[in-house]
C-alpha cells in the first residue's frame, strides 16, 4: 500500500453498516446447524464484518458458508453464501470474549448476488 492510500481506497465496494435486526450465522461444516450468531456490522457486493461472543473462533483462511437474516421491517433470509475468513481478531469492547470477524464471499451465483444486492439496499445504510 502506497503512503497516505486507505483501506477504503482500495476497496471496491461501499461498505453498508448493518441495521438493527440485521444478523448473519457461520454454519458447521455439514451445513446442518449454526456454528456462530452475530451482528452485522458492515456489509458490501465483497464481504462483511461481523460482531460476536466468542465460543468458537474462525479460523483465517478457513472457506465456511452463511446464512444472513433480516427481521426488522420486511423479513429476509439469504442462505449458504459461499465465503472465507479473512480476519477474527478480538473486538474492542469491555466485553470479555467479544470478537469481531471478516469474511469476504466466494463466488456467489447470480441469484445468491441479486439477492445480496437486494439485502444490501433494503437492510443497510450507508456508510458516510
Amino acid at each position: 500500500m502506497e503512503s497516505g492510500e486507505s483501506l477504503e481506497e482500495r476497496r471496491k465496494y461501499q461498505r453498508h453498516r448493518g441495521r438493527s435486526g440485521t444478523l448473519s450465522a457461520i454454519l458447521t461444516h455439514d451445513m446442518r446447524s449454526y456454528k456462530t450468531l452475530a451482528d452485522i456490522i458492515d456489509i458490501s457486493e465483497s464481504g462483511l464484518a461481523l460482531h460476536y461472543e466468542a465460543k468458537n473462533e474462525q479460523r483465517l483462511g478457513e472457506s465456511t458458508y452463511l446464512d444472513i437474516f433480516a427481521y426488522r421491517g420486511t423479513c429476509m433470509h439469504l442462505e449458504k453464501l459461499p465465503c472465507n475468513v479473512v480476519y477474527d481478531i478480538d473486538a474492542d469492547t469491555a466485553v470479555s470474549g467479544s470478537r469481531r470477524c471478516g469474511l469476504a464471499f466466494c463466488t456467489l451465483s447470480p441469484p445468491q448476488r441479486s439477492r445480496l444486492n437486494e439485502f444490501i439496499r433494503e437492510h443497510t445504510q450507508c456508510e458516510a
